[in-house]
């Protein structure tokens, strides 16, 4: 007994001490770890409440990328992490005032960081977040980092805090990997969150959606919805679920207080039973609804109608408003509240917003964090059980958000987005994809809803929605949808061809700034039947600059990058590749490197196929992730079998010329590539030759 009393006050002695001492972790010359302070006890100081503080010795390095954040108040980040590269120093990054169009600045708190070090090896740095403590990376003046552990609070914390993992490898996708599994096999981490491929993806997003946001923003009614759903059900496009975003509550005059859980009394004169009243009347078999974390956008109303929450409430950082007090009892009854409501009220599944700002909102409490994360426990406990988990994180950048997402399998990975605007369209695009490596290990990543009809990026929204893996909605008026944009996304009953995991960066555009290097940015993503689409954007901006694109066979071996389990790299198939350009509808053999020009804001689909017997098979031509309509494929020398998700354009390869099926006519369109057409009903097909 007296030997464990000594242990404990050493410990708490220890680790006392070196939240006052001059820290370094040393992680220059190690493969791979996790901190974990033991039995740690400190007093949160200063006005992010740090109760842990350290540098980070960094081995040499060649560039780097960190997921850093625009100037907001830290960790209210809204959607604003961004992925900032450098050379062999940070330090010129402390300087910038951009690295993105339309962004606000750069900061110095970041979420992850990605390192090429001589020797073609990675390092992934990752900043863990317990229930007591968040954490982050901090770039110092003078260009390097440490990692902050904090409160914003000012109670005395007691546990066992995780503080930081880190991993190398000659496999940057492995590093990010391994980091994030020491992460998850921690027992403080597991606690509050899980790998993405544990949990479970709600079959209404694997359905193509719309949202009102984008298309009518808060000047939403009754007449509206039901006017666009009655049009939505007569058009051609098959959407199956209507997520009904802000506008809806009953909220105070400027729209920014909630009221009450109920909608508003002038614009819903019946509520929503008149718009409930028409699921699967037509296509649309599930709807949705918006709310913000913290009830609306500055909180809860003074005078608000919340019934029996007289006790539960409390004066928010101004004094203006309400928030709900921080306290276990209190947390638990309002999200319980507000998701019993939602399912009362008819709706499958909702989106929840402005989700990073609440620990801002309880700065100075005991301990901010800790009321971030309990809510979000709450928040998914309740949809786990109201809503089958059908949840859609929005505004849930900071640590405190991402780290607690235990059930919710899909979450925000950037700005919205925003019609016609060609300098947010490139920010969106490159956020997107670069946050996913981070975001994506625990979530699949919503790219936010878009216009099929925007005259900037209309096609490009589209693909980079099908490459995501997440939800695809669009939020075009009812009447003007762009079918040439859509169709490629889903089959005819509105299933979307997803791919098997999210796509991400190719290793040299992680580290491409290409508004200076002048490259093209390229994303990869691992399809059916050992497939890969790579896409190569132009982004640079302004401008239309022409540039020269260029994939390889050796890309192909990244296509598993966010695959869980990791199985690393794909080995190049014994019988090589085969690419096809899903634009121009031709192809190739894959031996050699894939060349073309890209002319302004634009993109190239490239689907990437392995040769087996002779045999490729491309897929459904008319679809973006043509690969992914092929269920299943056997070959031999001297047949093909093929079967298909639904009938279509069907393009392979054959290596020794014409294939043959009865009854189907094989038309060449060069370098080996076949295509037919075959009947909506037609599955199952033998080929021979």
């Amino acid at each position: 007994m007296l030997k464990n009393i000594l242990l404990l006050l050493f410990a708490t002695f220890y680790c006392s001490f070196i939240v006052h001492a001059e820290n370094v972790i040393d992680i220059s010359s190690k493969k791979d770890g996790i901190i974990v302070l033991q039995g740690f006890h400190a007093s949160p100081e200063g006005e992010q409440g740090i109760i842990y503080s350290a540098s980070i010795k960094l081995p040499a390095f060649k560039r780097g990328n960190c997921m850093i954040r625009d100037k907001r108040k830290w960790p209210q980040t809204g959607n604003g992490m961004f992925g900032a590269v450098f050379g062999n120093s940070a330090l010129p990054l402390v300087s910038k005032k951009s690295i993105m169009p339309g962004m606000k600045g750069v900061a110095h708190e970041a979420t992850m960081l990605l390192l090429e070090l001589p020797g073609n090896e990675y390092l992934c740095v990752l900043p863990l977040t317990s229930e007591l403590s968040m954490g982050w990376l901090y770039l110092e003046d003078n260009g390097s980092f440490s990692v902050n552990s904090g409160t914003f609070g000012t109670a005395p914390v007691d546990g066992d805090i995780p503080v930081l993992a880190w991993s190398r490898s000659k496999d940057i996708y492995q590093a990010i990997n391994n980091a994030w599994v020491k992460a998850f096999e921690n027992k403080q981490i597991k606690k509050i969150t899980n790998k993405r491929d544990d949990k479970n993806y709600p079959e209404v997003f694997t359905y193509l959606g719309w949202c009102s946001w984008e298309q009518y923003k808060k000047k939403i009614d009754d007449k509206l919805l039901l006017g666009t759903v009655d049009k939505i059900n007569r058009s051609d496009i098959p959407i199956r679920w209507v997520l009904v975003d802000d506008g809806h509550q009953d909220a105070s005059p400027d729209l920014m207080e909630l009221v009450s859980f109920n909608p508003d009394p002038v614009k819903f004169p019946v509520g929503w039973q008149t718009l409930m009243a028409k699921r699967n009347e037509g296509n649309i078999k599930w709807f949705g609804l918006w709310h913000c974390f913290e009830g609306l956008w500055h909180n809860i109303n003074i005078n608000n109608k919340l019934v029996g929450f007289e006790n539960d409430l409390m004066p928010s950082r101004d004094g203006n408003a309400l928030i709900v007090k921080d306290q276990l009892t209190s947390i638990d009854k309002f999200y319980k509240t507000m998701i019993e409501t939602v399912k009362q009220q008819g709706f499958d599944f909702v989106k929840i917003d402005v989700q990073s700002s609440m620990v801002n909102e309880y700065e100075g409490h005991a301990n901010p964090v800790q009321t971030s994360i309990q809510s979000s426990e709450a928040l998914e406990k309740y949809c786990e059980k109201e809503l089958n988990g059908k949840l859609i994180n929005c505004m849930a950048q900071s640590p405190a958000n991402m780290f607690a997402q235990k059930f919710s399998s899909v979450t925000r990975v950037s700005l919205d987005y925003q019609l016609g605007n060609k300098a947010k369209a490139v920010s969106h695009i490159h956020q997107s994809y670069m946050t996913t490596l981070f975001q994506g290990q625990s979530v699949w990543p919503d790219h936010d809803m878009f216009h099929s009809n925007d005259p900037v990026a209309g096609h490009i929204m589209a693909v980079s929605k099908a490459m995501s893996g997440g939800p695809v909605y669009l939020s075009d008026a009812a009447d003007n949808f762009v079918p040439g944009h859509i169709y490629p996304l889903y089959y005819s009953d509105g299933k979307l061809l997803r791919p098997l995991a999210p796509a991400v960066p190719l290793p040299n555009s992680i580290f491409d700034d290409f508004l200076t290097d002048h490259n093209l940015y390229y994303v990869i993503a691992p399809l059916a039947n050992q497939c890969a689409a790579i896409v190569a954007y132009n982004l640079n901006y302004p401008g239309d600059t022409t540039l020269e694109g260029k994939i390889s066979p050796s890309d192909y071996r990244f296509a598993p990058a966010m695959v869980q389990p990791y199985p690393g790299q794909w080995a190049s198939p014994d019988e090589g590749l085969v690419v096809y350009d899903w634009a121009a509808g031709k192809g190739q053999r894959f031996d050699q490197d894939y060349t073309f020009p890209l002319t302004g804001f634009s993109d190239k689909l490239l689907l990437v196929c392995p040769v087996k017997d002779g045999w490729a098979v491309v897929g459904r031509s008319d679809k973006f992730l043509s690969p992914s309509a092929v269920t299943d494929i056997k070959t031999s020398q001297t047949e093909l079998k093929v079967t298909l998700a639904e009938g279509g354009p069907l393009v392979i390869w054959s290596k020794l010329g014409k294939p043959y099926l009865d009854g189907v006519d094989f038309v060449d369109i060069g370098n080996g590539f076949w295509k037919c057409q075959l009947p909506m009903n037609e599955k199952m097909l033998r080929i021979k030759r």
